[in-house]
């Protein structure tokens, strides 16, 4: 009965450090002082044989440091110092990563592409005299009205102009270049491929597809019919792209037509 009394009084114990109420578990401590002391103390291990090292040794009279550096370079003491060499593509003067080269020209020849001068980082604040903001993709100096918005950067304005911004749209959802949407508006003599004319609003031309095809805002390259004006197109997507309706539409043109 005593001894029950004992054991459910040292399950009560907490810890001795001054102000730790866990659970007492070796020694009067609780598990994490009790781990501090075996690591620190060593439960009695005499201290490391480095110079001026007040860790306890853990294996041959050193602890795992300079027992580590005895093992790898026989010598406790030895501090190797690594120096990077710069990066192997000639103009470049950043510090090899991987393979002799840089981490963005290594990127470069990972994806098999020729290795190129890497384009220095420049502020998304800077601007020139004339206060002008620096495009990061056609890389031209453009009043601030020609980017868009967005609150990602610190200057409250997008990275890339307008005009790229529209490049970039059009191929990601036609699969069309600027230089193949050029062309395609020269075949077209410049114009509307309905009406001949430009949009009301200066807007450039709107790519139309086929909605059979691609019934979504994206086309899969193949089905792009041709360039029209916004009302061209508005009002073929009204006909739902029906010839039969078109037809209809026209005929009551004709009959009502003064």
């Amino acid at each position: 009965m005593a001894d029950l009394r004992e054991q459910i009084d040292m399950t009560k114990r907490t810890c001795s450090v001054p102000g730790c109420e866990k659970p007492h578990t070796a020694r009067g401590w609780c598990s994490r002082h009790y781990n501090q002391w075996q690591r620190n103390d060593g439960a009695g291990r005499r201290r490391c044989s480095g110079d001026a090292c007040e860790k306890p040794a853990l294996k041959r009279g050193w602890c795992e440091m300079h027992y580590t550096r005895w093992k790898k370079h026989g010598d406790p003491e030895c501090v190797i110092t690594k120096t990077r060499s710069v990066c192997s593509y000639g103009p470049c003067d950043r510090l090899a990563d991987v393979r002799g080269l840089c981490s963005a020209h290594n990127d470069q020849r990972a994806a098999g592409k020729p290795l190129t001068e890497i384009r220095a980082w420049r502020s998304h604040l800077e601007r020139d005299d004339a206060g002008r903001k620096l495009c990061r993709v056609c890389l031209a100096w453009l009043p601030e009205g020609e980017f868009g918005k967005s609150s990602r950067y610190p200057d409250g304005l997008a990275y890339m102009c307008k005009g790229c911004n529209r490049d970039k749209a059009r191929l990601r959802n036609y699969g069309l270049t600027l230089n193949q949407y050029q062309a395609m508006l020269a075949a077209q003599g410049g114009g509307c491929a309905i009406c001949g004319g430009q949009c009301s609003t200066g807007r450039m031309l709107a790519v139309d597809h086929d909605h059979k095809c691609c019934p979504g805002d994206r086309s899969c390259g193949q089905c792009v019919r041709g360039l029209l004006c916004g009302t061209c197109n508005h009002g073929l997507g009204h006909f739902k792209d029906d010839p039969a309706l078109l037809r209809g539409a026209m005929s009551y043109l004709e009959r009502h037509h003064g």
